[in-house]
């Protein structure tokens, strides 16, 4: 399970992120926390990446390699934030390889949660993020107004 301290550094990472875009905080919700970690569980028994597709919530799914340390949700948020280098802020719209990035900075998200897991069978954790509102919104005009770019 995620402690309070892989939370806190997800909630901080990001928000640090998004603060370099103009994007308010979000906040920790205990139910998205609940859930995510409830995801994550099942992921890392069956053992491969698979969404909920959870009604009227983001997520952002990803691994992280164990190497005997204690995982890091800054490493993570820094790798999913990285994903920058493939948006193109000229043409704001949902791309394949940037969806992590633009699901995270997503302005007019308000709260996430956190569940970490490890994987059966593999040195791995899964890390699951739900968001609400969810982001990668394709209505017209939804990503310049959710994904501004860096100050």
């Amino acid at each position: 399970a995620a402690s309070i301290k892989f939370q806190q550094d997800v909630l901080e990472a990001q928000n640090c992120y998004r603060q370099n875009h103009g994007c308010p905080e979000m906040v920790t919700s205990v139910e998205l926390c609940r859930d995510a970690q409830s995801w994550a569980d099942y992921i890392g028994e069956k053992g491969y990446i698979q969404y909920s597709e959870t009604s009227g919530v983001g997520e952002n799914i990803g691994l992280l390699e164990l190497n005997g340390k204690t995982p890091s949700g800054k490493e993570l948020v820094k790798k999913w934030y990285e994903e920058i280098h493939h948006y193109d802020f000229d043409k704001p719209q949902w791309r394949k390889g940037c969806q992590h990035f633009s699901q995270m900075l997503w302005r007019s998200t308000t709260e996430f949660g956190v569940g970490l897991a490890k994987m059966k069978k593999k040195d791995q954790y899964v890390v699951v993020i739900q968001y609400r509102p969810p982001g990668n919104n394709n209505l017209p005009g939804e990503f310049r107004k959710n994904i501004p770019p860096p100050k």
